[in-house]
């Protein structure tokens, strides 16, 4: 289990450093390998996918963020970024909700009477690599944009922790026989708000 998650967390650098600008290739072959070795399921490819799409919602957000204090601001500019932050965490909650399907469904569904029932946004698998991709952000902010080196090194000791977890919970699959959560349920039409944020974006730009 190190190793896959030593392989998730590396495709998040890369993925990070690759939209930042550095000139790499990203490559998510060893840990597509490691995945299909431990569930042997055509779902891994989609769950790779899955991991891609959140980690680049989180720089999105990020991204929306730090153009709302640079420059000008001016009304537009500021609706342009309120819309692409709303279109990215409408992203990002779906595709929580999708990876711990996913995973639900390459390890199957535990019948222990003492399984664990993890949450999504609090200990499920998606929140935990969620929480990884935004520290790994911070790091990178850090170290390679604000020469905050002892900032980085503290970002490096809550990572550790985030990958001890991650380790625990599949580790946790494989004892209790398949894995439990429980997904987040909206309130409101997300289909409809994510397809009317788009319109909106398509005539201010």
């Amino acid at each position: 289990m190190i190793d896959v998650v030593t392989n998730i967390d590396n495709l998040i650098i890369s993925i990070i450093q690759k939209y930042n600008g550095d000139n790499i290739d990203i490559s998510d072959n060893s840990l597509r390998d490691n995945l299909k070795k431990i569930y042997n399921s055509e779902l891994v490819s989609k769950l790779i996918e899955y991991i891609i799409t959140l980690t680049i919602n989180d720089l999105d957000v990020g991204k929306a963020y730090y153009n709302k204090t640079e420059g000008e601001l001016t009304v537009k500019k500021l609706m342009i970024n309120e819309l692409k932050l709303r279109q990215a965490n409408e992203s990002r909650s779906n595709m929580k909700n999708q990876i711990d399907e996913i995973l639900l469904h390459m390890s199957g569904k535990s019948s222990s009477k003492t399984v664990n029932i993890r949450i999504t946004n609090i200990d499920s698998f998606s929140a935990y690599v969620d929480r990884l991709i935004t520290e790994r952000i911070k790091e990178y902010h850090f170290k390679n944009k604000q020469n905050k080196l002892n900032e980085a090194l503290h970002q490096v000791e809550i990572i550790k922790i985030i990958l001890y977890k991650i380790v625990n919970l599949l580790e946790e699959i494989n004892v209790q026989n398949g894995y439990a959560y429980i997904g987040e349920k909206r309130t409101f039409d997300e289909e409809k708000i994510t397809n009317d944020v788009n319109k909106l974006l398509k005539e201010l730009i």
